[in-house]
């Protein structure tokens, strides 16, 4: 039996006994293994990316888009990137943003402010997608960073 006649015969076998597979990419196994699939790639490279000294905030959001939509169809791949540093890779993000205000941020991106509102509200997307259904996600030490981006965006009427 080949490999991809074994994996497919035990899916079938998994759900014969009622195994929800709906966490688990199945399909890695046409890449060679998880590290070679399309979506892991593409969030790899975002965490790449967002660990440069000069952030490409085109190709990010991008990528993001890319991730936001997939995971929106898939469960397994929503959780892949809440298991694997997603809510981390967005929290960096926008704390590189927020930092652009100071004289000396550690990080800057390539445009310098262009789209870094656009880049922002597509972050928060993307951590209400992680963290809706897995709360248990959100660091409390994160909250300023929210309340941040809150205050700048939202305006008080009493």
């Amino acid at each position: 039996m080949l490999s991809d006649e074994a994996i497919e015969a035990a899916k079938a076998q998994f759900l014969s006994q009622n195994v929800d597979l709906s966490n688990i990419i199945t399909d890695a196994y046409l890449y060679d293994g998880i590290d070679n699939h399309p979506f892991v790639k593409k969030f790899n490279k975002c965490k790449e990316l967002a660990q440069e000294i000069i952030i490409d905030e085109d190709e990010i959001m991008s990528l993001i888009h890319g991730i936001v939509k997939e995971m929106e169809t898939d469960k397994a791949k929503k959780l892949y990137v809440g298991n694997n540093g997603g809510y981390t890779l967005g929290v960096e993000i926008l704390k590189a943003i927020a930092e652009q205000a100071d004289p000396n941020p550690s990080r800057r991106f390539k445009k310098n402010l262009e789209l870094l509102e656009q880049l922002e509200l597509v972050m928060i997307i993307f951590l209400k997608k992680i963290l809706n259904g897995y709360p248990d996600l959100l660091n409390p030490k994160d909250v300023p960073v929210f309340l941040n981006i809150m205050e700048k965006h939202v305006t008080h009427k009493r």
